[in-house]
């Protein structure tokens, strides 16, 4: 996490970049290094430097090559493959029978949008076999907040007009609707919100 970094050690670190030499603690002596650094943030970095939170000096000897790795929310193709490979892990360190997911649970799992990414996912997997006793995770091993994300995202769109119908009413919370399973998706972020509904951000704010 090289974006949390207070001031002073990244001074520390370009130095180290720039002089390729370290100074062990207790040492006045510089030792000659010849590593590659690779280095990971989860913060908006480029935003960290235009406010002065990050030494642009630093960040253009750090990034050379680039690599962006989306939020596990942008690429839900990648959830059936992670469950596969930490489901057993989990089980065996609990010693458990659990062997896959109900179907529903299995959708809550792919519905979800894991703010917390794949530490989340891992969290949640030993939370279920924790809970569980037979072979399949059902929804009710799930935590709340992920069936609660959930049901959020069933939008009821049947048309049953009658007495007392109001159409602004319900068109309103139809909208509404959408707006929420966008956020629900999306963990909250509101400008990928927008783009799932094909609004601006601005839009959205205003709805």
């Amino acid at each position: 996490e090289v974006g949390d970094l207070p001031g002073r050690l990244q001074v520390k670190l370009l130095r180290v970049l720039q002089e390729r030499t370290v100074r062990p603690v207790g040492s006045s002596k510089e030792i000659p290094v010849n590593v590659r650094l690779i280095s990971a943030t989860n913060r908006d970095i480029d935003e960290d430097v235009k406010s002065g939170q990050f030494r642009t000096d630093l960040f253009y000897r750090l990034n050379v090559i680039s690599i962006h790795i989306p939020p596990l929310r942008e690429r839900p193709e990648d959830i059936p493959p992670l469950i596969a490979r930490l489901l057993p892990e989990v089980a065996r360190a609990n010693n458990s029978p659990v062997k896959g997911f109900a179907p529903d649970a299995m959708k809550c799992m792919l519905d979800y949008a894991y703010p917390g990414n794949i530490r989340e996912l891992k969290n949640i997997l030993e939370r279920a076999v924790a809970l569980c006793s037979t072979s399949l995770i059902s929804v009710g091993e799930l935590p709340d907040a992920m069936v609660a994300a959930r049901s959020r995202t069933s939008i009821t769109t049947a048309f049953e007009p009658g007495p007392g119908f109001d159409l602004d009413a319900e068109i309103k919370r139809q909208e509404t609707g959408y707006i929420e399973a966008a956020l629900a998706r999306t963990g909250g972020v509101q400008a990928a919100a927008a783009e799932l509904l094909g609004i601006t951000v601005r839009s959205l704010r205003y709805r």
